[in-house]
């Protein structure tokens, strides 16, 4: 059995996702080709193709009426030949207004063969408003074992980062897709009741911050840049930068509490990127990201409560955090690791097959 993982090899990802599974796959013995150029010249060579972002499919991620009209033709001839298996990451695409993009997520659910989710309410919202003859099954996102340099201390990683050694250190990771997430960030730390506290935010400034911070705060412009406020250490670091791997450890291992400040996303590959760290999350609960929390005794938070995040950081702040990021990176460990993953494709490849 030969599979096509359907996804670009030849430039730098910002998400290991497809690198670590294909990995995984050819540990498992299996018979796997990562390449998107296989996808629209040599298809018919393969049993099973496994897509992920559908927008992916195209080298720009910006797909035209052509490119979407391209792949609708493409994808009857595939059927006639192979499975396709499709990853649902996303409800939709990201960052954009491209209607094309929705286009072509819809015509690679309306044609797949399988349909992979993350979590079982992924599963549950899909068929709500979807019906196709898909076959559904629930693989969890999988770790990102061997990405990272995982031997770098709390100590080491704030000097590094030039935080002070005892601030209360909250990690805000990722980009920020509108000012509501950044306003829910901001807004939460400028309420929370904690001594010497202190947000890392890297890529907070890929927003306009003039709609999100509060008044009474101003600019500094040292070496990273910071939002200082009142209180000694309750600073604010910030960029507009994306995080190599090597310094991604960094912010990570210098955190005391990881936030998930995306609210009305289906996934967060965050979340397992914590629990690989030891890091107690806060998320908010829609989706497979509250129905993975919850699970692991994580908290949660409500969106559409003002104050909601403010109060859980305040009331997590109390507790054993660095217990509760022991059990994350056990459950991570043993559920979500890269050779279990691999079984679980497998199993839903031969089953296909």
């Amino acid at each position: 059995m030969k599979v096509l993982l359907a996804f670009p090899n030849n430039i730098t990802q910002s998400n290991p996702f497809v690198k670590v599974l294909y990995l995984g796959l050819q540990q498992a013995g299996c018979d796997v080709t990562w390449d998107l150029e296989e996808f629209w010249n040599n298809a018919s060579h393969y049993e099973i193709i496994h897509v992920q972002w559908p927008d992916a499919l195209f080298k720009a991620w910006n797909p035209t009426q052509q490119d979407v009209a391209r792949l609708f033709t493409h994808i009857q001839l595939i059927k006639k030949h192979s499975k396709l298996v499709y990853t649902r990451h996303n409800e939709r695409p990201h960052f954009t207004t491209n209607e094309k993009k929705s286009e072509c997520y819809s015509i690679i659910e309306q044609n797949a063969d399988a349909i992979i989710h993350l979590g079982n309410s992924g599963v549950e919202e899909y068929k709500r408003i979807n019906n196709t003859c898909a076959n559904h099954f629930i693989i969890p996102h999988h770790i990102y074992e061997g990405e990272y340099d995982m031997s770098i201390s709390k100590s080491q990683a704030r000097t590094k980062l030039q935080i002070p050694q005892e601030s209360f250190t909250i990690l805000s990771f990722g980009a920020f897709r509108d000012t509501s997430e950044a306003s829910l960030i901001l807004s939460a730390f400028d309420k929370i009741n904690i001594k010497k506290k202190y947000l890392l935010s890297p890529r907070l400034e890929e927003v306009d911050l003039k709609k999100c911070y509060p008044k009474n705060w101003r600019f500094d412009w040292r070496h990273f840049k910071r939002i200082p406020i009142d209180i000694e250490y309750d600073k604010i670091h910030f960029g507009q930068n994306f995080i190599s791997d090597k310094m991604l450890p960094y912010y990570f291992s210098a955190s005391d509490l990881v936030i998930i400040q995306r609210t009305n996303t289906l996934n967060s590959g965050n979340i397992p990127l914590a629990f690989l760290f030891k890091k107690a999350v806060i998320g908010p609960n829609v989706g497979n990201i509250g129905e993975l929390l919850k699970q692991s005794n994580n908290p949660v938070f409500n969106p559409n409560v003002s104050n909601s995040l403010a109060n859980i950081i305040n009331a997590a702040s109390k507790l054993s955090l660095e217990r509760i990021g022991d059990a994350n990176y056990q459950l991570a460990i043993r559920d979500f690791n890269v050779r279990l993953s691999a079984e679980r494709y497998l199993a839903v490849y031969k089953a296909l097959a």
